[in-house]
This record gives C-alpha cells, structure tokens and sequence, in this order.
C-alpha cells in the first residue's frame, strides 16, 4: 500500500534506502526495509511464500515526447510498457 512505503530513492542511510538500477532488461531495484512492525510482517511473507510479487510507485514527466510505449506480448498474453525516459 501506497501509505506503507518500505523504502526512498531518497534516503542517504542504509536503512529504509530504496537503490534502482537500468540494466539490459529493465530497471531493478534493490532495498533494505527500515525496522518497522509492518516491514518486519512483509518479510515473513515474502520468506514463507504468501508474497511473491512486488511493485513500486513512480511518476512520468508526461511533457516529454513519448515518454512510454505500451505492447502487447502475444508469447506470455500480457501487455508490456517500455519507460523512454
């Protein structure tokens, strides 16, 4: 949920510091979650298998020139967005 953040780009410590990477795919990213009762439960979770999925929440400059392209990938039935800039 969107008022339960697990971490920023923003913050300079380890704890709660969300890193982003571009590589050959996509973007990853990568972060450790601050010490909270919340963070602590979404662990578990993740360890016991009941989470196995993730996203995260960004924003387009939308006065850019096509800032993103959207596709359909037949192979996989699923629609895929490329982020240009």
């Amino acid at each position: 949920r969107e008022d339960f953040p697990l971490a920023r780009n923003t913050v300079p410590g380890e704890s709660g510091r969300l890193e982003l990477e571009i590589d050959g795919i996509g973007l990853k990213f990568r972060f450790k979650p601050s010490d909270t009762s919340y963070a602590r439960d979404l662990m578990e979770n993740i360890r016991s298998g009941v989470i196995n999925q993730c996203s995260f929440a960004f924003s387009l400059d939308y006065n850019d020139q096509e800032p993103d392209e959207w596709r359909i990938n037949e192979d996989e039935d699923i629609y895929e967005r490329r982020i240009n800039n």
